[in-house]
């Protein structure tokens, strides 16, 4: 079966969840065309929008098999909706992640949306010093980003 993300969004909104479970935090997933049931949706900001501590966020979530890092996988697997959508979000005042899960180490980074938006439409390096989180495994995961969220 290809890898299609959803593993990885379902990681993401299960943390999401606990977390506003525990704090004053709201968090939501917006559906893609490929979850919406049949029906028509275009594209979105994000994966998912969240308000925490005064902050308005978009997050988007990708997923490789093939690559562990962000800084490694080609420009091309970010599409101009989702620079657009994150580009428009941050112009807004809020603030954008990118969450990558490379799935063959399970390797999870948080990226803010500037940084990533840089390198597709600047061709800015990634480096791995600019990573806002780097977590081994769902646990450690959730640990730190809950932690980078709270202190963002």
């Amino acid at each position: 079966m290809a890898n299609d993300g959803k593993k990885s969004e379902e990681i993401v909104r299960v943390i999401l969840k606990g977390f506003q479970e525990k704090h004053e935090a709201y968090f939501t997933r917006l559906y893609d065309s490929t979850t919406a049931k049949g029906g028509y949706v275009p594209p979105q900001a994000g994966d998912f929008l969240g308000i925490f501590q005064g902050d308005a966020y978009v997050i988007e979530v990708k997923s490789s098999e093939k690559h562990n890092s962000l800084v490694g996988v080609p420009k091309s697997y970010i599409r101009a909706s989702q620079i657009v959508g994150a580009r428009l979000w941050i112009r807004g005042g809020g603030r954008g992640l990118f969450i990558f899960h490379g799935l063959g180490e399970n390797v999870f980074e948080v990226w803010d949306s500037t940084d990533v938006i840089n390198r597709v439409l600047h061709a800015v390096k990634l480096t791995p010093a600019r990573r806002l989180v780097l977590a081994k495994g769902k646990k450690d995961f959730e640990t730190k980003l809950l932690r980078k969220l709270k202190w963002l």
